[in-house]
């Protein structure tokens, strides 16, 4: 008898800022970790980044400290002058975008998307911010999922905070479908050491399913997907809230645009660019609603098994 495969597959969005980048590099490590299932593969993308000098003459302002005070000073005025996220609206350009896919065990090839019919649970965690920030935090997580709603036509609900931090291979135990962690290096085992600020990603299963006539159709589905943010250094380099550039809602956006199978592409004007710089838009690009349609809910639902879930 078949038995369906959870494959837990993670894609990671870092930013550094050290004194010499290696630009370009991309790793693949498989990391097999224990499921309920069999299969398993779990790989992380790195998602490398400029240096800030490497950036002279693309930056108008660069993301270090004495920016990262200013906006902190500004506080409510910065949040208050860019709540205003890009939504769900037609183009004439559309950018590039790619999306997770798998080969199924019956050689189709299918995107790999979360089913839009059921409601997907998330829960934040903000140990890992000071006790003055975490209400502003919580907010920019809202107002973010809500435009990756807006987006995907996804829906989620909100289910409070947690002390739980995502680790590799591990989704199944998460206390939501989506958990997004503001926490430090050392309390996680995904990689945000040397200036990484983020990791984010999904676990998927592939499973068979069985028709009244008689044939079978293997189908995938996301049933768990994660954020975990570097809170140590994230407002060291970045500005708080939404706008465009180098922003902490735009790292939180690229993350979840990982979560629910957004890929890295080579266009520099999406938000799901491998490097983001002060040219990046205000939330999602053209592209990127482009490739969240595509993992959204007019693909229709997908009949995903209880035992699964």
């Amino acid at each position: 008898m078949d038995r369906p495969a959870r494959i837990s597959h993670g894609m990671q969005g870092n930013w550094r800022f050290p004194r010499v980048a290696a630009l370009g590099k991309r790793e693949l490590r498989c990391i097999p970790c224990e499921t309920r299932s069999g299969r398993t593969r779990d790989s992380t993308d790195p998602f490398g980044v400029r240096s800030v000098t490497d950036q002279v003459g693309t930056f108008s302002g660069s993301p270090n400290m004495f920016m990262s005070r200013i906006a902190a000073a500004l506080g409510g005025l910065v949040l208050a002058a860019t709540t205003i996220l890009a939504t769900a609206t037609p183009s004439e350009a559309v950018g590039a975008y790619s999306v997770e896919q798998v080969v199924l065990p019956s050689g189709q090839t299918t995107v790999v998307r979360w089913d839009p019919c059921r409601t997907i649970t998330y829960a934040v965690n903000l140990a890992g911010l000071p006790a003055s920030r975490r209400g502003e935090v919580l907010w920019e997580v809202q107002t973010a999922v809500q435009n990756l709603s807006e987006w995907t036509g996804l829906r989620f609900s909100y289910q409070g905070t947690t002390a739980a931090v995502p680790q590799v291979g591990a989704s199944a135990s998460q206390p939501a479908d989506l958990l997004i962690a503001y926490t430090t290096p050392w309390q996680t085992d995904f990689d945000l050491t040397g200036g990484r600020l983020g990791e984010g990603g999904n676990s998927y299963y592939t499973w068979p399913q069985r028709y009244s006539d008689g044939s079978t159709r293997w189908e995938a589905a996301i049933t768990r997907g994660w954020a975990v943010l570097d809170a140590s250094d994230m407002y060291q380099l970045l500005r708080p809230g939404f706008g465009y550039g180098t922003t902490t809602g735009n790292l939180l956006l690229h993350e979840l645009g990982h979560a629910v199978g957004l890929q890295h592409v080579g266009d520099y004007s999406q938000l799901m660019a491998p490097v983001l710089t002060a040219s990046a838009p205000n939330g999602y690009g053209s592209g990127d609603g482009a490739g969240l349609a595509r993992v959204g809910s007019s693909y229709g639902c997908i009949d995903v098994p209880s035992s699964l879930e």
